[in-house]
């Protein structure tokens, strides 16, 4: 099967790559330039985060799907894009920069309820589909020493809010309402429904 026959996942996220080939979705993946990301992680600061990271996903599949059309010359390519947002209140939480805007970001969700947010952005058939979800997080009181710890694992650069749900992170978690997945970075549910809607070719085990 050429990539022209797959779903194209617009995204580096290992995470969401791991989840799509455990519900067996044929699919390669291609991340946006270096130029789409900077201006996706500015975007929107202060807005209402699942208009965020709506946004920002549809920024991330547009940039993929002008590529395969131009650069691999595919004419209907099908291109997935996600992005997540964490947020509490209207405070927005992107990747954290360095350790100390990690630690900052970790003492700031301590003892707290916040959202997570993730959009998908799904181009099939020459059809734009879209739908986002929100999750509640609590975090558990976290002593700066511990905050330091999991910060030294190197766990938070690469992760919304500057923690991941999977790994080591899990420990700082008192309660999660609403789909885990959606943490992680891919909502399963809503995926499996945009799929169906979009009339993309996908059973599990494909």
């Amino acid at each position: 099967m050429t990539s022209h026959n797959l779903l194209c996942l617009a995204s580096h996220s290992p995470r969401r790559r791991r989840l799509l080939e455990e519900l067996g979705v044929p699919f390669f993946a291609r991340s946006a330039p270096d130029s789409v990301e900077e201006s996706v992680v500015g975007a929107g600061r202060g807005g209402e985060a699942e208009l965020v990271a709506a946004g920002r996903a549809r920024a991330k599949g547009e940039s993929i799907l002008q590529e395969l059309r131009e650069v691999d010359g595919q004419v209907s390519p099908s291109v997935l894009a996600a992005d997540t947002v964490v947020h509490l209140g209207e405070r927005l939480f992107d990747k954290p920069s360095d350790p100390q805007q990690a630690f900052e970001f970790l003492r700031t969700l301590s003892g707290r309820r916040h959202g997570v947010v993730t959009a998908l952005w799904l181009y099939h058939a020459q059809t734009v589909h879209e739908v986002w979800r929100r999750t509640w997080v609590d975090f558990d009181d976290l002593s700066e020493e511990l905050i330091a710890s999991y910060v030294a694992t190197g766990d938070p650069f690469d992760k919304a809010g500057g923690y991941g749900i999977q790994g080591p992170g899990a420990t700082l978690i008192k309660g999660v309402e609403g789909c885990y997945y959606n943490v992680v970075g891919l909502p399963v549910r809503e995926l499996r429904v945009l799929l169906a809607q979009a009339g993309f070719p996908w059973k599990f085990g494909a």
